[in-house]
C-alpha cells in the first residue's frame, strides 16, 4: 500500500508565482558555495511555463549565476522522515525531469542528492550535460558508477525507491532500471530522509553553461511491503465410504493453486487447478480405490 506524503506541480493553485525564483516559495530553499562560504538568495533557479507541454509550470535550476560565480548551487525542500516507520519502510521519490542543453558551448553537471535528517549526503544521481551520461555516487564520493544515458530536452520520469530497513535503494529513468540494490549508507550514517536536493555543478565556475535542469511533478510517498503469499497446506480428510480419498487445500483467499500428484516423489503431474475461495478448496481423489499409493502437493499457479 502506498501513502502519498508530498506532491507539487509548481502551479498557480498551489500558490507558486512564476515571476519569482522558486526558492522561498512553499518551503523551497536554495544555497550555494562560494569558495567554501554558503550563500543564499540566488537567481539560479525559478519557474517557467509549458516547458513540458500540457504540464503547466515547471521548476528549474541552472541557467545563470548570481555574482560572484559559485562552485555549486543547491535547491531543496525539507522532507523529514525520521524515524522511518517500520510499517512503511520503503520511501519513493519521483520527478519528471529534463536537461536543457547549453547554447554557449559550456556544459555542466546536474544532480539529485538524498540527505538524511542529520544533513549527511547518502547518495546522488548525476546527469552530465557534457556527454549525456547518467551515473550514481554513494556517500563516500569516491566512485562514480555509470548507468545509462539521457537525451537533452526530452522529459522523462526519474523514480527512486529507498528501502531503509534493508539499506537498499533502486532507481529507474525513462522506465529503465539504472540502479539495483545499492546501499543507502556504506557506513553507519542514520537511515532516514531529511532533504532531496536538486544541484547544479558547473565544470568551470568562472565560465558556466547556460544549461539547466527542468523538473515537474515532484512527489514523495511511503510504502508498506506486500503481504507474503500464504503457502498452501494440504489437510487429509480421510477416505469416503466408497473408498475415495479426500483432501483440503488451505491457502490465500482467491489465490489460484495447482494440485500435483506423484507415485515416486520425483516426477510430479498436475492434477487440478482451482481458486481457494475463502482460503480453501476440497479435492476428492476418485482413483484412490485403484491407485491406493499416490503423493500430493500444492503450489501457487504463478510458480
Amino acid at each position: 500500500m502506498r501513502t502519498n506524503l508530498y506532491f507539487t506541480g509548481y502551479d498557480l493553485p498551489e500558490g507558486y508565482q512564476p515571476a519569482f525564483v522558486l526558492a522561498d516559495q512553499n518551503g523551497w530553499r536554495d544555497a550555494a558555495e562560494n569558495m567554501g562560504t554558503p550563500v543564499t538568495g540566488l537567481i539560479s533557479n525559478g519557474l517557467d511555463t509549458n516547458l513540458f507541454a500540457g504540464f503547466g509550470h515547471q521548476g528549474w535550476i541552472g541557467w545563470e549565476f548570481a555574482t560572484p560565480p559559485f562552485s555549486s548551487v543547491n535547491l531543496w525542500r525539507r522532507a523529514l522522515i525520521d524515524p522511518v516507520p517500520a510499517a512503511t519502510p520503503v520511501v519513493r521519490f519521483g520527478v519528471r525531469m529534463s536537461i536543457y542543453d547549453s547554447t554557449n558551448s559550456r556544459y555542466d553537471f546536474f544532480r539529485w542528492s538524498i540527505y538524511n535528517s542529520r544533513t549527511n549526503r547518502l547518495f546522488s544521481i548525476d546527469f552530465s550535460n557534457d556527454d549525456f551520461s547518467i551515473a550514481y555516487i554513494l556517500e563516500n564520493n569516491q566512485t562514480v558508477v555509470l548507468t545509462n544515458r539521457f537525451t537533452p530536452f526530452v522529459a522523462d520520469e526519474l523514480e527512486v525507491s529507498m528501502h531503509f530497513a534493508d539499506n537498499k535503494w533502486n532507481a529507474w529513468f525513462a522506465g529503465k532500471h539504472i540502479v539495483t540494490n545499492a546501499p543507502i549508507t556504506t557506513g553507519s550514517l542514520r537511515r532516514s530522509l531529511g532533504e532531496i536536493h536538486a544541484i547544479w555543478l558547473p565544470q568551470d565556475r568562472a565560465n558556466p553553461g547556460d544549461n539547466r535542469m527542468v523538473f515537474d511533478n515532484f512527489r514523495l510517498s511511503a510504502e508498506s511491503l506486500p503481504t507474503p503469499a500464504v503457502p498452501p497446506a494440504l489437510l487429509t480428510l480421510g477416505r469416503t465410504t466408497n473408498g475415495f480419498y479426500a483432501l483440503r487445500l488451505n491457502g490465500e483467499d482467491e489465490a489460484r493453486y495447482v494440485l500435483d500428484f506423484s507415485t515416486n516423489a520425483t516426477t510430479w503431474t498436475p492434477l487440478k487447478t482451482n481458486v481457494a475461495v475463502d482460503g480453501s478448496f476440497d479435492y476428492v481423489d476418485t482413483n484412490a480405490p485403484v491407485l491406493p499409493e499416490r503423493l500430493f502437493r500444492a503450489r501457487l499457479l504463478s510458480e
